[in-house]
């Protein structure tokens, strides 16, 4: 099953963070997510101890709907090349905006204590 909407992407981004402190403190990583699952780690994989622990993970988003999901699950997002500097100045950072100041569909899902995917098809 493909990983979809908000669960999808806030699971790998959780899982990329998890699989990083399990290689900084010499663990396994041990995650089970939604839609994926990850306890083995090979050496190839490995990157051991590093300085700076907290690597920020961008998401690639183009459309107001996806904008919103890398804002609320990730630390940045990344336009695709085939946006324009005004579709991003007049859709995609309103969008970010949005999910930032908590007034978008996924903010206000989460504070009603909804699940994200009760949002997924709904757009700001």
């Amino acid at each position: 099953m493909a990983a979809t909407g908000m669960h999808g992407v806030r699971g790998r981004a959780n899982m990329c963070r998890r699989c990083a402190h399990a290689w900084q403190h010499g663990e396994q990583p041990a995650f089970a997510g939604r839609h994926e699952q990850i306890n083995l780690s090979v050496p190839l994989f490995d990157s051991g101890p590093i300085e700076h622990l907290q690597i920020p993970i961008h998401l690639a988003a183009v459309n107001s709907y996806r904008c919103q999901i890398a804002s609320d699950a990730a630390d940045g997002f990344r336009p695709q090349p085939v946006c324009t500097p005004r579709y991003i100045r007049e859709v995609m950072w309103p969008a970010v905006r949005r999910a930032r100041a908590g007034n978008c569909n996924i903010c206000r899902a989460r504070n009603a204590g909804k699940k994200c995917r009760d949002t997924a098809t709904t757009r700001c």
